[in-house]
């Protein structure tokens, strides 16, 4: 009987957030020595850090080595945006249920476990944040999964923090569709100081 409460209480706090609060990890949460690999049809092969990927023009034939990114390697907190998510998780401790915060990133289902270990890190333990892992770097996707949050939820203010300007761009399209719902993304350029 116990449990049954509880899940009732979960799906009636589920059933009651309006605000979604998703940020992105890398360049924006926090840094890491993570790389990708660039293989051009010359044989030459360059690194990219995840800024430079997010600018970076592919030239027909390049392939990508995201392996790198089934870890965190040597990740550091971007403070300014670490100060942002404490803001939002603190919100959330006094007015409980209001809101979905989540990671939302274009590594794989590998790096889960070490963004959740950054997190419990940072944060000092559990928290209530959601680890989304996208295995994608088109922006579309997270847009996709925002709009797909909105449909099940039914949130009425989206807050979306991320560095590449595409993906911002992306999730601002849903303004369109959603023209009663607030929604704000910003784009995140701390890391580059770090």
């Amino acid at each position: 009987m116990k449990e049954l409460r509880r899940y009732i209480r979960l799906v009636l706090e589920a059933s009651q957030m309006s605000k979604l609060r998703v940020f992105d990890f890398d360049d924006t949460l926090a840094v890491s020595d993570s790389m990708v690999l660039v293989q051009h049809t010359d044989g030459a092969s360059e690194l990219l850090t995840p800024a430079e990927f997010n600018s970076y023009k592919p030239e027909p034939g390049d392939e990508f080595d995201f392996s790198q990114f089934e870890d965190v390697i040597n990740p550091r907190a971007v403070v300014e945006v670490t100060q942002i998510l404490t803001k939002i998780l603190n919100a959330e401790l006094k007015n409980p249920g209001d809101r979905k915060i989540a990671i939302l990133t274009s590594r794989g289902q590998r790096a889960q476990s070490s963004i959740q270990g950054f997190l419990d890190e940072l944060l000092g333990g559990a928290s209530n944040i959601e680890i989304v892992t996208l295995g994608s770097s088109d922006p579309a996707d997270k847009r996709d999964w925002i709009d797909q949050q909105i449909g099940s939820y039914g949130f009425q203010d989206v807050r979306f923090f991320d560095d590449s300007e595409g993906n911002v761009a992306a999730v601002l399209e849903l303004k369109a569709k959603y023209p009663d719902i607030k929604i704000r993304a910003q784009n995140i350029k701390y890391a580059e100081s770090y």
